[in-house]
């Protein structure tokens, strides 16, 4: 028999690296909601703790009906546009901000409660929770 120290830092840290990788790939990724014609990519932050995924996007100067976030087949998309400001009889000198579409896909390692995903939008940022099953939540096992 191996015994084997459980860490439980170093594995938050694996599976912080296991969401970003997946991440990263979902955003290069095209598939038929992206359309080709995605042009950015906002910040994404990633959290888990026992009972929830939980995903940070910054979305500055967009509004919420501009976004829409969907749960199909085990994968979470989020999409979107940030429209260009027009203004009158002014000449742009410089532009760093990005424009037009985007898109993202998040899948996660074990199973989640479809359907108490929530959301919410403060101060340009979108909070998604996404809450584990209830198998997939750790618990406590009392000794008799």
């Amino acid at each position: 028999m191996t015994t084997t120290n459980w860490a439980p830092v170093r594995e938050m840290v694996r599976m912080q690296r296991e969401l970003n990788r997946a991440y990263k790939r979902s955003m290069s990724e095209q598939n038929e909601e992206s359309h080709d014609s995605t042009v950015w990519s906002p910040r994404v932050d990633v959290a888990e703790n026992a009972e929830q995924y939980t995903l940070e996007i910054d979305l500055p100067g967009i509004d919420k009906k501009d976004v829409k976030i969907n749960y199909t087949d085990d994968v979470l998309s989020i999409a979107g546009e940030r429209r260009v400001q027009k203004f009158e009889n002014v000449k742009q000198q410089h532009v760093e901000r990005s424009y037009g579409k985007f898109y993202g896909k998040f899948s996660f390692p074990g199973k989640i409660n479809a359907d108490a995903i929530s959301a919410k939008y403060t101060n340009g940022v979108l909070t998604v929770s996404v809450p584990k099953a209830d198998e997939m939540k750790p618990r406590s096992i009392e000794i008799s």
